[in-house]
C-alpha cells in the first residue's frame, strides 16, 4: 500500500473552512436583507392603506342641489366639503316607478371645500313625473344619495295671507304666499311654477265699478325651492268692487299633487249711513268720512292654558278733530261647538280671565270678559281721547279657556266711539285642543329679549316720529306659555311688512334667535324683512321666552301728520302636535313735520 503524505492537507483545509465561513456569512446577510425588504413593504402597505384611509375620511361628499333640465337632462350639484380631493368614480339611478337601474363610469375630481356640476353629459332622458333614487360613489369608496320627487307626488306646506282682510273699495290689497318645501331626503325635479288667480263677485270685470289693477308681483314667475327651506311671494291688487263683495283668491303650484292649494278672500267694506227723505221713499247713501280706523293684535295659537295671552285693538283717527272711545268689544266665533253646546276659548270673568295693560293696569274693572269667548273694555264715564291723525293702543292680557281644536276660529272687534259704532271682521286666530305655546308678535320699546315681553315695554303704536329721521324698531317674537314643552318650533318665520316710503330698511347684527333675515324692497316703496327662527322660542321651564329682531329704517318726509302701518306675522309650527303658528300684529306709526 501506498502512503500518502499530507504534510500540505493542514493548510488546505484552512482554505476551505475560511470559504465556507464567507459562503455563511453572504447567505445571513442575504437573509437579513431580504428580511429588511420584506418588512418595508409591510411598512410601505401600512403607509399606503392609512394615506388611503385617511383620504377617505377627509373626504365629505353631498349632493347639494338636483334638477332637471330643459332638455330632460341631470342638472346635479355635487359638494365636497372636506380637506382631501375626491373622485367620483360612479353614478348609479334608479327609476323608482319602473325600477330600472343605470350606472355610468365617471372620473371627475372635486377639490376639498370646492363643488361640482355633473349629469347633464349623461345619455340619460329625465322623466318630470318619475321619482329617481341616486347615488354617487367616489375612488376612496364614499357615497351620498339623495331622490328626486315629482312635485305632482307631494304635498307641499303653504298659507295665503289677505292683508287686510276687510278693505275699502278702491284700496290696495296686499297677497303673500308661502311655500315651504319640507323635504329631507329628497330635491324637487325642479323648479316650482306659481299659479295666483283671483274671482270676483261682481261684473263685468275691467268695469269702474268691478276692476283690479296688478302693482306688484313676484320678480319671476318660476322659481326653486331647496330642500328645508320656505319660499314667500307678495302681490299688491288695487281692488274697486262694489260694497260688501269679496275677492277669492287661490294659490297654487304648476302639475301640484290634487288638493295641494289654498284659498282666501278678502271682504270690500264700505261703512255707510242712510236716511230716508221726508218726500219720498228713495234711500241716500253717503259714506262716512269721520270713522276710525281698526287694527288688530291676535295670538295664535291661543287655547288651553293658564297663561294669558296678548289681545290688542289700536284705534287710529284720521280725521283732523280728537275722537273719543268709551268701549271695545273683542268677540269670538267657531262653527264646531263642543259638548256643552259652546267652544270657549276665552275664559269669562271672575276666573282669572284678564290682566289689563292699557287702559288701566293689572285686574282693572274697565277690562272684563262678560261670557265665553267676548273680551270687553269700557268706560263710559271717561272715554278715552284719541287724537288727530294718530293712534291709541287698548292691550289686555287673556286666558284661554278649555276649547277643542280649532285651527281658525273667526275675531270680529267693535268700537264705540262718538262718531258712531264700527265692526271690523274677517280676522281668526287658532285654538289647540291640549296646552301648547301662546305666540304674540309685537314691537318693544327694547331690544333686550329678557325684556321686551315685559307689560310695560310691549308697543302696538308709535305717535310723533319725526320726518326724515331715523327710526328703530324692535320686533319681539314671544310665547307666553312657561311650559318647556311648550314652544314655538325653529324655523317659523318672522315676515314683517315695512310700509311704502320707509327706505334704508337695515337689520341689526348679530342675530340672536334668527339664522337668516333677508330684506326685499318692492316696486310700490315697501319693504319685506322674512326672518327664520334657529331655536325654538318658549322651551325653557318655568320662564316667558322671546326672540328680537331689530332693525332700523329711514323714516319719509312729510309736510302734514301722516299715518302709515307696519304688519308683523309669525308662519311656522309649534309643539306639540306641529300646531300652525299665525299670531298678527297691526301697528301704526304717526310721521310729524320736523
Amino acid at each position: 500500500m501506498t502512503k500518502i503524505n499530507c504534510k500540505g492537507c493542514r493548510g488546505l483545509s484552512t482554505v476551505i473552512g475560511a470559504v465556507f465561513m464567507i459562503l455563511i456569512t453572504l447567505g445571513a446577510l442575504n437573509v437579513v436583507l431580504w428580511t429588511m425588504q420584506q418588512q418595508d413593504r409591510v411598512t410601505q402597505s401600512i403607509i399606503e392603506k392609512s394615506s388611503s384611509e385617511l383620504n377617505r375620511l377627509n373626504e365629505e361628499i353631498d349632493i347639494t342641489d338636483v334638477r332637471v333640465t330643459s332638455n330632460k337632462k341631470l342638472n346635479m350639484t355635487v359638494a365636497n366639503t372636506g380637506g382631501a380631493a375626491a373622485t367620483i368614480k360612479s353614478i348609479y339611478i334608479v327609476n323608482e316607478t319602473s325600477k330600472e337601474q343605470f350606472r355610468y363610469d365617471l372620473n371627475k375630481v372635486v377639490d376639498g371645500r370646492k363643488s361640482v356640476n355633473i349629469g347633464n353629459e349623461l345619455p340619460l332622458s329625465i322623466k318630470n313625473n318619475t321619482k329617481y333614487s341616486i347615488r354617487v360613489v367616489t375612488e376612496s369608496g364614499n357615497t351620498a344619495t339623495t331622490n328626486l320627487t315629482p312635485i305632482s307626488s307631494v304635498a307641499l306646506p303653504m298659507a295665503l295671507y289677505v292683508i287686510p282682510p276687510t278693505f275699502t273699495p278702491g284700496e290696495n290689497v296686499t297677497v303673500l304666499y308661502t311655500v315651504t318645501n319640507n323635504l329631507t331626503d329628497s330635491q324637487l325635479t325642479g323648479p316650482v311654477k306659481l299659479n295666483l288667480t283671483y274671482t270676483v263677485d261682481c261684473s263685468p270685470l275691467g268695469s269702474a265699478s268691478c276692476n283690479v289693477i296688478k302693482h306688484v308681483q313676484p320678480p319671476s314667475n318660476i322659481t326653486t325651492i331647496a330642500k328645508g327651506s320656505t319660499a314667500l311671494f307678495k302681490w299688491i291688487f288695487e281692488v274697486q268692487i262694489p260694497d260688501e263683495k269679496y275677492i277669492n283668491f287661490n294659490a297654487s303650484l304648476a302639475n301640484a299633487k290634487q288638493g295641494n292649494w289654498v284659498r282666501e278672500r278678502a271682504y270690500s267694506k264700505l261703512i255707510e249711513e242712510s236716511q230716508i227723505s221726508a218726500s219720498t221713499t228713495q234711500v241716500i247713501y253717503t259714506s262716512l268720512v269721520q270713522k276710525p280706523e281698526i287694527f288688530l293684535i291676535l295670538p295664535s295659537p291661543f287655547g288651553e292654558n293658564t297663561e294669558k295671552g296678548l289681545w290688542g285693538v289700536v284705534v287710529s283717527n284720521p280725521t283732523k278733530v280728537p275722537m273719543t272711545v268709551s268701549r271695545i268689544v273683542i268677540n269670538a266665533y267657531t262653527s264646531k261647538p263642543a259638548q256643552g253646546g259652546v267652544n270657549s276659548f276665552i275664559i269669562k270673568s271672575g276666573n282669572n280671565c284678564e290682566t289689563a295693560i292699557y287702559p288701566g293696569t293689572g285686574d282693572s274693572p274697565q277690562w272684563t270678559c262678560p261670557h265665553e269667548n267676548m273680551i270687553q273694555w269700557k268706560n263710559t264715564a271717561s272715554p278715552e281721547i284719541v287724537d288727530p291723525l294718530s293712534s291709541k293702543s287698548f292691550l289686555a292680557r287673556v286666558q284661554s279657556d278649555d276649547p277643542t281644536e280649532e285651527p281658525a276660529f273667526m275675531v270680529s272687534v267693535t268700537v264705540f266711539t262718538n262718531m258712531g259704532q264700527f265692526t271690523k271682521t274677517g280676522y281668526s286666530s287658532g285654538a289647540a285642543a291640549s296646552t301648547n305655546a301662546i305666540a304674540n308678535v309685537f314691537m318693544s320699546k327694547t331690544g333686550s329679549a329678557s325684556n321686551a315681553y315685559q307689560d310695560g315695554n310691549i308697543l302696538t303704536h308709535i305717535n310723533g316720529i319725526a320726518s326724515g329721521s331715523t327710526i328703530r324698531v324692535n320686533m319681539t317674537v314671544v310665547d307666553f306659555d312657561k311650559a318647556g314643552d311648550k314652544y314655538i318650533k325653529s324655523g317659523t318665520k318672522l315676515i314683517i311688512n315695512v310700509p311704502t316710503d320707509f327706505t334704508d330698511v337695515v337689520v341689526i347684527t348679530p342675530l340672536s334667535g334668527f339664522s337668516s333675515a333677508i330684506v326685499t324692497p318692492y316696486d310700490d316703496g315697501s319693504t319685506q324683512i322674512v326672518a327664520e327662527l334657529s331655536e325654538h322660542v318658549g322651551n325653557d321651564n318655568n320662564a316667558v321666552e322671546a326672540k328680537v329682531l331689530s332693525f332700523t329704517a329711514k323714516v319719509p318726509i312729510v309736510t302734514s301728520k301722516k299715518v302709515y302701518i307696519m304688519y308683523a306675522l309669525l308662519d311656522g309650527q309649534s309643539n306639540p302636535n306641529d300646531f300652525s303658528v299665525g299670531a298678527l300684529a297691526e301697528m301704526p306709526l304717526q310721521v310729524t313735520p320736523s
